[in-house]
């Protein structure tokens, strides 16, 4: 089997600190099956952490050395509100695809940016913004 992603997801958890993924199988090889461990800092976030943005700022502060490259792009390239277009454009993405899974969905799910209309995500007024903590990390790096 080729191109099923697994190397994609191992470097993607190295990269981020999470623990390594464990690989099953039977005698057989019928199937296999991959845990993901979750990240000891989204599991404290996930335990118990009272507010939202409390929490995505906590988590933040405790993994931003692991901002991926793609993310640490995207956060020293927002400027204000910006559209998802003028965000392709600036970091020079032309696939959407491409743009949403690797740089602005785990920017969004680290709480390093918010939606200006998060009640609307697909709304055509819907601009990106760096959250606090997103301002805080962009602040102390120029290149990710």
């Amino acid at each position: 089997m080729t191109s099923t992603g697994i190397s994609k997801i191992i470097k993607a958890m190295a990269a981020n600190g999470s623990p390594a993924p464990e690989f099953e199988t039977d005698d057989d090889q019928p199937y296999f099956l991959i845990r993901l461990p979750v990240h000891e800092k989204a599991a404290a976030w996930a335990e118990g952490l009272e507010s939202t943005e409390h929490a995505a700022d906590h988590v933040t502060d405790h993994v931003t050395d692991h901002v991926t490259d793609h993310v640490g792009r995207l956060l020293v390239a927002l400027d204000g509100e910006m559209s998802r277009a003028d965000l392709m454009a600036a970091l020079e993405i032309k696939h959407r695809v491409h743009f949403s899974d690797t740089y602005l969905r785990p920017a969004l799910t680290s709480g390093l940016v918010e939606m200006t209309h998060p009640d609307k995500p697909m709304s055509v007024l819907q601009r990106y913004r760096l959250t606090e903590a997103g301002k805080r990390w962009a602040a102390n790096h120029t290149t990710p």
